[in-house]
């Protein structure tokens, strides 16, 4: 199977047998599964995820995308791979456009554990998948159905999030957030204005409490730079954690 999107074509999601194109080497209408679509479905940019559900099915992870107005709502939905029906709606509390849903596995069994996926009001959500149960799929309740991250710069505003997460483990086994912030999907976003918001990236540590501005967070610095080979390099520093949440540079 693939699974798809339309990206900035149309407002859709669909899946694709393609078992056997052997024999005239193309795809046909004979070959679609399905299609999914939705009235608070934007332009999905990112890639869907397909997982490995704990209650034995398999599931196709995506949010409701970019809009060209600000939608009420937020969503992220999985769909049943086989049919691409709704096997599970979670609804956020935010304004913002979304990104590609970022799937863990955090126990090493295969199947999801953990979804998160980024807006471009700062906020990154949680969403726990661990229970068999669907009806107990959710944002944690240590996060009182909020948001786990909100990052802001340096003068306290918010900064846009529209490339994909990534995501590490910690040396205290905690998982790891890897952020860049930035704008890269509306037309003007290439042309840099007079005065640019200074953009970041952050290493978050996700204990389950929430994140919100740098207070708890430690700043890292680019120490030194030089070109070599036609290549700009870096140095950056390394300063100790100690209880903080996290880094910033």
């Amino acid at each position: 199977m693939a699974v798809g999107s339309s990206g900035a074509g149309a407002k859709s999601v669909f899946a694709l047998d393609i078992t056997d194109v052997s024999g005239s080497g193309s795809v046909t209408k004979n070959n679609v599964l399905w299609e999914f679509t939705h009235p608070a479905l934007g332009y999905h940019m990112g890639q869907p995820a397909v997982v490995a559900l704990p209650n034995q099915k398999f599931g196709v992870v995506i949010s409701s995308g970019y809009h060209e107005k600000s939608p009420k709502k937020g969503y992220v939905w999985i769909l049943d791979i086989q049919d691409g029906t709704v096997l599970k709606e979670f609804e956020l509390n935010t304004q913002a456009n979304l990104g590609g849903v970022l799937a863990a596995d955090l126990t090493g069994d295969l199947q999801v554990d953990r979804l998160y996926v980024a807006g471009t009001d700062g906020q990154i959500w949680r969403m726990d998948t661990t229970s068999d149960s669907v009806s107990k799929w959710g944002i944690p309740s240590s996060l009182k159905s909020q948001a786990l991250v909100k990052v802001v710069d340096r003068t306290g505003e918010a900064q846009a999030i529209t490339a994909p997460l990534a995501l590490s483990v910690n040396e205290r086994g905690q998982p790891m957030l890897l952020v860049g912030t930035g704008s890269f999907y509306r037309t003007g976003d290439n042309e840099i204005p007079e005065n640019p918001q200074v953009e970041t990236l952050y290493g978050l540590f996700d204990s389950g409490q929430p994140i919100d501005g740098r207070r708890s967070l430690l700043q890292q610095t680019i120490v030194a730079q030089e070109l070599r080979d036609g290549n700009l390099l870096r140095a950056v520093s390394a300063n100790p954690l100690s209880s903080q949440m996290g880094w910033y540079l």
